[in-house]
């Protein structure tokens, strides 16, 4: 039988079952989408990071780095220890920021804006200033932003700076 995520279709692989006919689908739920589901009830900055696919840093305004997540660590050669103070709060995302059309509000969570300015500044090298943020939940209405994202790309490693708005 194939394996296939619930809720994205991903083909995760073919079971060792023999009981079921052949070209039957089982479904499962694949690792990014159980992330995103996790996300969307909030998880620490650092699980958040390590989940990226990217070399990413939270540095504060002096440019001191607070947090790094595993590929950062390892490009860098920056033990956990170095790389683990700052910004005690939870990460929130929404259910479609990681959809290729991604959100459709103009307001984004706090996970949303950080993998939306990352990806933006990996990809591209442009640095993203001041973007707005909502602690928890996507909006088209206009809310009072709760922090203010900021990435750029310094030898290869997203720097992101997390501020309070």
């Amino acid at each position: 039988m194939r394996r296939v995520c619930a809720w994205c279709n991903k083909f995760m692989g073919n079971t060792d079952a023999e009981d079921g006919p052949v070209g039957n689908v089982t479904h499962s739920i694949c690792d990014e989408c159980a992330d995103n589901l996790d996300f969307q009830l909030g998880v620490t900055l650092q699980r958040y990071l390590d989940s990226l696919k990217m070399p990413i840093i939270l540095v504060d305004c002096a440019g001191n780095v607070l947090k790094a997540n595993s590929m950062a660590r390892d490009l860098a050669g920056t033990p956990q220890e170095q790389a683990g103070r700052g910004w005690e709060g939870k990460i929130y995302e929404c259910a479609h920021s990681r959809l290729p059309e991604r959100c459709s509000q103009m307001f984004h969570s706090s996970g949303c804006t950080i993998r939306f300015a990352a990806t933006e500044t990996y990809t591209t090298g442009r640095n993203i200033t001041a973007v707005p943020a909502l602690l928890n939940g996507c909006s088209s209405s206009q809310v009072t932003c709760d922090y203010l994202i900021s990435t750029k790309l310094v030898n290869g490693i997203v720097q992101l700076m997390i501020e309070q708005a």
